[in-house]
């Protein structure tokens, strides 16, 4: 297995923030929502139909809440009750009695 080495990541993280503070929210949060509204677009067209359609049709795009100086940051999600289980899938499972799957 090869291995790689990047120097100078924390010096970029550093700059990066500092970047960030210089930037206004009213020019952040109208660009995060452009592009939370793009994600947001891809996903629905990435997500099953499924025979109610209520992943798909429960997309949505939102800002969050304003935290201290930050801008306010961008949420893309679905609120189809069983969301979790298409991002996350589920684990095999076996009946403790029986030993059944």
């Amino acid at each position: 297995m090869s291995e790689a080495t990047i120097i100078g990541m924390d010096n970029f993280y550093k700059q990066l923030s500092a970047l960030a503070k210089t930037l206004s929210p009213e020019i952040v949060e109208p660009m995060l929502m452009d592009k939370g509204n793009k994600l947001g677009a891809a996903v629905e067209s990435a997500a099953p139909q499924g025979l109610t359609g209520n992943l798909k049709k429960g997309i949505k795009v939102r800002q969050m809440d304003k935290r201290g100086d930050n801008p306010k940051s961008v949420i893309v999600k679905s609120t189809a009750p069983h969301d979790h289980l298409v991002e996350f899938g589920t684990s095999e499972r076996y009946q403790k009695t029986t030993g059944r799957y």
